[in-house]
């Protein structure tokens, strides 16, 4: 679910004109019914909006409504009608949830705990162990359910996660800092990271990490110079995401990026660099 909040005056703070804390909005709640019983009842925790336009009168986020983090159940976990309603927004969408054609999305989410759900949306853990662990069960979904869309979503989740690693580690970061499946040398994690993206690459362009990932999949094959690849995937994101955080930045990169970058002067190769 794509949210948008519109104010009457600019929003934009400065020192941060593309991002907004959600203290300033009214904090809705999704609620989920099936046969008129009401299956969740969650409020949305935004904490951080992205804007999507050029005044800052409008910031979204987006709600991936799949997992109940609170009574630590899936949420649409049989077949049926089902109605929900974000509260203080819009009138109730109906959807209509079709019997799965076989057993392998239901089985990939048993692979998956409390705990790996929550790194799955949020790409949050309450540690390292625990991420640790959650990087171990997503990997296991990738490896048996590729096709699914969970094993999708699992790929641009592993994919985001060890290309931060890897920047990390650029950086200068004790991979001992890093949870266990991230301790491996600054290559391993740039190829893992590469394959996982180009995995969750197949994700719907409105699902909400799809933008993420793409643009770090964007990063990934210009510091692997392959130009080509780079400029086209940077500007992809930035056609398909106009006025999301990640589209914005790939536009800048799209600008100043392009097979022929060999032949740009320094001070654009910089302003390229920059923009990554």
């Amino acid at each position: 679910m794509h949210v948008t909040y519109r104010f009457d005056e600019p929003q934009t703070v400065p020192g941060r004109p593309d991002v907004l804390l959600s203290t300033k909005v009214v904090e809705g709640v999704v609620e989920v019914k099936r046969d008129d019983e009401r299956v969740a009842y969650m409020p949305l925790h935004p904490y951080v909006l992205f804007r999507a336009d050029a005044r800052g009168l409008e910031y979204y986020h987006d709600v991936v409504i799949f997992y109940n983090h609170l009574e630590k159940k899936l949420i649409f976990d049989t077949p049926g009608a089902y109605a929900i309603t974000l509260h203080h927004f819009v009138p109730p969408v109906q959807i209509s949830v079709l019997p799965a054609e076989d057993e392998a999305a239901e089985s990939a989410c048993r692979l998956l705990d409390p705990n790996g759900f929550l790194f799955l949306e949020f790409g949050i853990s309450e540690n390292q162990a625990t991420r640790a662990q959650a990087i171990s069960r997503l990997a296991e979904v990738c490896q048996q359910y590729p096709g699914t869309q969970l094993g999708m979503w699992a790929s641009a989740r592993l994919g985001v996660e060890y290309f931060e690693a890897y920047v990390e580690r650029q950086s200068g970061t004790d991979p001992n800092q890093l949870a266990a499946p991230l301790r491996v040398n600054p290559e391993e994690l740039q190829a893992k990271a590469r394959t996982y993206l180009t995995r969750g690459y197949e994700l719907e362009d409105a699902f909400p990490l799809r933008e993420e990932a793409l643009y770090a999949l964007c990063r990934v094959e210009s510091l692997l110079g392959n130009a080509q690849k780079a400029a086209s995937l940077f500007q992809e994101c930035a056609s398909k995401y106009p006025h999301g955080r990640y589209g914005r930045n790939a536009a800048s990169a799209a600008r100043v990026s392009s097979p022929t970058d060999r032949r740009t002067s320094p001070d654009t190769r910089q302003s390229a660099s920059d923009a990554l």
